[in-house]
């Protein structure tokens, strides 16, 4: 009984304290935060958003979105070109996820459909591998960053833009 107790004691122990999380958690909270944010940010600038939209900031805007990201952490951040795709970068902000810093961008194409982008310095359950979930009703990618222990989270307004931005990363 003793024994029985102790490997209950310990396993309770492991899955209530890990670091990790499952992917659909992340992928929850990341399509809240998309669904706040997929208007962007105009006309709001300093703080921890801002705006890059064409009349805010009328050029250079992945040099402004590496500026504000390097205000405000101080690893590497991914910023991931969706202009082949037909997307603009609008927006970006900074927002904290389980003690970490959420570097997120938003793109939005010419009928004003988005896809938001996260980078969060946590293992999310990955197992090394790009993971899709439906997270109600949108469509989610989760994807490793490098080995960096990073993990990125898209999150699209349709799944047609899911499934084409696959094709484009992972070459499916």
């Amino acid at each position: 009984v003793a024994a029985a107790a102790l490997f209950l004691a310990v396993v309770g122990a492991v899955l209530f304290t890990t670091s990790a999380e499952l992917p659909s958690a992340f992928a929850a909270e990341a399509a809240a935060r998309h669904d706040a944010t997929r208007e962007g940010f105009h006309p709001r600038r300093g703080g921890l958003e801002e705006c890059l939209c064409a009349l805010c900031q009328p050029q250079a805007t992945d040099q402004a979105a590496n500026s504000f990201f390097r205000r405000h952490v101080s690893h590497d951040v991914c910023l991931h070109d969706l202009r082949p795709m037909g997307y603009e970068l609008v927006g970006v902000s900074v927002w904290e996820h389980r003690g970490k810093l959420v570097c997120w961008t938003v793109h939005r194409n010419s009928q004003g459909r988005t896809i938001s982008h996260g980078l969060v310095k946590s293992a999310v359950a990955l197992h090394g591998r790009p993971v899709r979930i439906s997270e109600g009703h949108r469509p989610a990618l989760l994807i490793p960053y490098k080995n960096t222990g990073s993990s990125c989270v898209f999150i699209f307004d349709e799944i047609s833009a899911a499934d084409r931005f696959a094709a484009m990363v992972m070459g499916k």
